[in-house]
């Protein structure tokens, strides 16, 4: 998931909606160590609630600032590293966004793949259910990969995490690795998520980086446009 805003925090709330939108029926809830943020509204600056020190400063430095932080856009990526879809409004749990980021590609040992490696990931298209996950791409018949296929604990390892996931969809392991040329693993992360964020146990991770959601600013989308020469 990507907003376009000031700052990367994690974030949470009962429902975004996306610029132009009503945001009246809205109601921001607080949890230790998470802010809330709503499109077109200002960033509700909350009490330092967390006792960790480095999430003190990061919410103290919060707290004082008079810049305003407005959500102008909405992502989600059901499959990490597959196209995402804009959103116009999205419910938000402590998890994030519904099914962003819920399955992801691995090497044969669970190891995160993305398009870094196997660009033509960044072409296939993921529509995400809440039985399963519909995968299409150019040139390859659809396939629709439910979660009762997911029958297998398998060790999952994003970046510097290692954690347990399920593997079992033989059938989108051969769809993918047809597709990529590379022998590679579908992993989903479970009905429930075994993974929690390193500096607050209580907040649930899919297989996200690193938080349950990303801000990523105007100005830095604006200077990475200039760096490459088009509109991003």
């Amino acid at each position: 998931m990507g907003g376009r805003a000031a700052g990367r925090q994690s974030v949470t709330g009962r429902y975004f909606k996306a610029p132009g939108r009503s945001v009246s029926d809205c109601r921001c809830r607080r949890a230790a160590g998470i802010i809330s943020v709503f499109a077109g509204r200002l960033l509700r600056r909350p009490a330092i609630s967390s006792r960790n020190p480095g999430i003190q400063a990061q919410q103290r430095e919060n707290i004082m600032s008079d810049n305003p932080l407005i959500l102008s856009a909405l992502y989600r990526y059901p499959v990490k590293s597959m196209r995402g879809e804009r959103l116009d409004a999205s419910p938000v749990s402590p998890i994030g966004l519904p099914f962003d980021r819920h399955w992801m590609v691995g090497d044969p040992n669970g190891r995160l793949m993305t398009g870094r490696e196997y660009p033509e990931l960044v072409l296939i298209d993921a529509a995400p259910a809440a039985d399963g996950v519909r995968l299409s791409a150019p040139g390859r018949e659809p396939l629709f990969v439910p979660n009762t296929a997911f029958t297998k604990p398998h060790p999952a390892t994003v970046w510097s995490d290692t954690f347990s996931a399920w593997h079992g969809a033989d059938e989108a392991d051969d769809w993918i690795s047809a597709y990529v040329g590379a022998r590679l693993k579908f992993l989903w992360i479970g009905a429930e998520t075994s993974r929690h964020l390193r500096n607050d146990a209580a907040v649930p991770l899919s297989f996200a980086d690193g938080f349950p959601l990303l801000l990523a600013t105007q100005a830095s989308l604006d200077y990475l446009s200039a760096r490459v020469g088009r509109s991003l």
